[in-house]
C-alpha cells in the first residue's frame, strides 16, 4: 500500500493561481451536480422508476460530497493525491450513463434490424463517446493524482474535449429538443468538471511528472 502512494507529486512554487481557478470550478460543478441530487431527495425519489437510478443519483450526490473534500483536501494541504477520492467516485458513477447509453445504441440497432429500418446511430455513438470520454479522464487523473500516470498531454486533450463536447450537447439538446433550463445544468456540470484535470497537472511540477521516467531510461542502458 506504500509503495502505491509513493511517488508523490508536488505543486509548483506558483501555483496560487490554479488553486484559486480549480477551486472555483469545484464549487460550481458540486452546486451543479447536487441540484438534481437535492431535488430528487426532497421529492423522496418520486419521479425515479428503477432502483438503479436511485442508485445513480446517491452515487451521484457521493461524487460531489468526494469533489468538495478532495479539493479541499488539495487546497489546504497541498496533497495532490486527495484528488483520487472524487476521481474514483467519478469513475464509478459515470459507468452508469455509459452503461444506459451502450443498452439504448444496442436496442436500437436491433430493432433497426429486424425491421429493416434505416436508424441514425449518431447521437447514440456520440452519446456513448461523452461518457467513455469522462470515465478515462476520471481514470487517468486518479492514476496521475497517485503518481502513476505520467502522460499529462492525455488528460490535458481528454479535459479539453470532454468540456467543448458537454457544452455542443447541451446546446443541442436545448435547441433541438427545446428541454427546460434545470435539465440543461443538471448535465452541463461536466463541461465545468471535465477542467478540473486541466488546471491539475498545470499546477503539478514539471519535473516531478517527468522524473520516473528519465530514472527507467538510465536503468535500461
Amino acid at each position: 500500500m506504500q509503495s502505491l502512494f509513493s511517488n508523490k507529486l508536488e505543486l509548483k512554487e506558483k501555483h496560487i493561481p490554479y488553486t484559486i481557478s480549480i477551486t472555483i470550478l469545484a464549487l460550481t460543478s458540486v452546486v451543479l451536480l447536487m441540484l438534481p441530487v437535492i431535488v430528487n431527495i426532497l421529492n423522496r425519489f418520486s419521479t425515479i422508476d428503477t432502483s438503479l437510478d436511485i442508485a445513480y443519483y446517491i452515487l451521484k450526490g457521493l461524487f460531489g460530497l468526494s469533489i468538495a473534500v478532495g479539493i479541499t483536501i488539495y487546497v489546504l494541504k497541498k496533497n495532490v493525491t486527495a484528488v483520487a477520492i472524487p476521481c474514483l467516485f467519478g469513475f464509478i458513477t459515470v459507468l452508469f450513463p455509459l452503461y444506459e447509453s451502450v443498452t439504448a445504441f444496442t436496442n436500437a440497432y436491433s430493432m433497426a434490424q429486424q425491421l429493416s429500418m434505416s436508424v441514425g446511430y449518431g447521437p447514440y455513438l456520440i452519446d456513448i463517446g461523452e461518457h467513455l470520454i469522462y470515465a478515462l479522464l476520471c481514470l487517468f487523473t486518479l492514476m496521475f493524482s497517485i503518481g502513476r500516470f505520467r502522460y499529462i498531454l492525455i488528460i490535458m486533450l481528454l479535459s479539453v474535449i470532454g468540456s467543448l463536447s458537454t457544452i455542443f450537447t447541451c446546446v443541442d439538446k436545448y435547441i433541438t429538443y427545446d428541454i427546460s433550463v434545470y435539465e440543461i445544468l443538471s448535465f452541463g456540470y461536466a463541461a465545468v468538471a471535465c477542467l478540473i484535470p486541466l488546471l491539475l497537472v498545470l499546477s503539478v511540477n514539471s519535473k516531478d511528472v517527468t522524473k520516473r521516467e528519465k530514472y527507467k531510461a538510465r536503468r535500461m542502458k
